[in-house]
């Protein structure tokens, strides 16, 4: 008798540990909007794999490329709601205007101090992470792809040159934080959905385009764009974000070794992003495009011209509190 109850006891507590290993293993979903076999897609991959290995495969991750689960600005919305646990993209100002602070041109005009406004614990980081926050979603690290510029079918008369005005029609995207530096260089901003870019230049809807990193305008436009002006007024940043609701639900430990996990993440994608920029400039120059490099001197006249422009529409935009601080927090990210 004495034994069959210490076996019935042995019984109930394995069945009672199988019972709470289970209820704290999760699957979590995670979506990206790049083709499958991306760099983005790659490192994803190798993201989710170092996850399950430090939370000893309590954390599985599968990837959704190529926006398969919906577009960036949807997942986000999802995101913040939990029906989808992970993205890594871009915010969109619908959840919440602030979180085109971002996206605001001229905040940094190299890698070093891109690195320095976007890596986790800077102060305009910080502000970042609190506006995701208040809409329900915990940032665990940003993703730099690389500088964007102007693409352009043709050369233009002082392109150069960003006091000119110009009779070109530009494609920017949607958000204003792009349509703006395009119309402070002097150029007719004509948002096109991306999707519709291609077939717009083509048929000189548009005669270029505002916002494009060289990856992309290789991989997507080298046939219609033959002109690249890298002014590096704005990079191309995604952010790696979960839903609060279930990051919360993980245990302490595993909080701490995801967050670890993604700012490895986070310093070793800004560790070769610039030596990747250069190598998809390389491609697109040999494919045929003019890249029209700018020195020092002129990229900072560039941005003089599009801070002078821009960032009070965007202060009117966010806020005025909010953007004096996040433009404070900048400096205190620079020094």
């Amino acid at each position: 008798m004495m034994t069959k109850k210490i076996m019935r006891t042995a019984m109930f507590f394995v069945m009672m540990l199988f019972c709470v290993t289970s209820a704290e293993a999760v699957t979590w979903k995670l979506s990206h909007h790049r083709p499958v076999d991306s760099t983005i897609d790659k490192d994803l991959k190798q993201f989710a794999a170092d996850v399950a290995a430090a939370t000893e495969g309590r954390v599985t991750i599968e990837i959704f490329p190529a926006a398969q689960l919906g577009g960036s600005d949807i997942v986000m919305e999802r995101v913040g709601l939990g029906a989808i646990e992970m993205l890594l993209g871009y915010p969109t100002s619908t959840l919440d205007p602030k979180l085109d602070l971002y996206s605001t041109p001229a905040l940094a005009s190299n890698y070093e101090e891109l690195a320095k406004l976007f890596t986790h614990g800077s102060p305009f980081m910080n502000i970042v992470q609190g506006t995701f926050a208040g809409v329900d979603i915990h940032t665990l690290a940003s993703y730099c792809v690389g500088f964007t510029g102007l693409g352009l079918k043709n050369e233009v008369a002082d392109l150069l040159n960003p006091h000119a005005k110009h009779r070109e029609k530009i494609r920017t995207a949607t958000l204003n934080a792009f349509r703006y530096p395009a119309e402070a260089i002097g150029y007719l901003a004509t948002p096109v959905p991306m999707s519709d870019l291609f077939t717009a230049l083509q048929t000189g809807i548009v005669d270029g385009s505002y916002g494009n990193g060289v990856e992309v305008v290789y991989l997507q436009f080298r046939d219609v764009i033959k002109h690249f002006v890298p002014i590096m007024a704005q990079a191309d940043i995604f952010f790696l974000v979960v839903s609060a609701e279930h990051f919360e639900k993980l245990d302490k430990k595993d909080q701490d070794a995801i967050t670890a996990v993604a700012q490895k993440f986070e310093a070793d994608r800004f560790k070769v992003a610039q030596q990747e920029e250069e190598l998809w400039t390389k491609r697109l120059e040999d494919n045929g495009t003019k890249i029209h490099t700018l020195n020092e001197a002129q990229i900072a006249d560039f941005h003089k011209v599009i801070q002078d422009y821009s960032w009070p529409k965007i202060k009117n935009d966010v806020g005025e509190k909010f953007f004096e601080e996040a433009i404070k927090a900048r400096a205190e990210a620079l020094k």
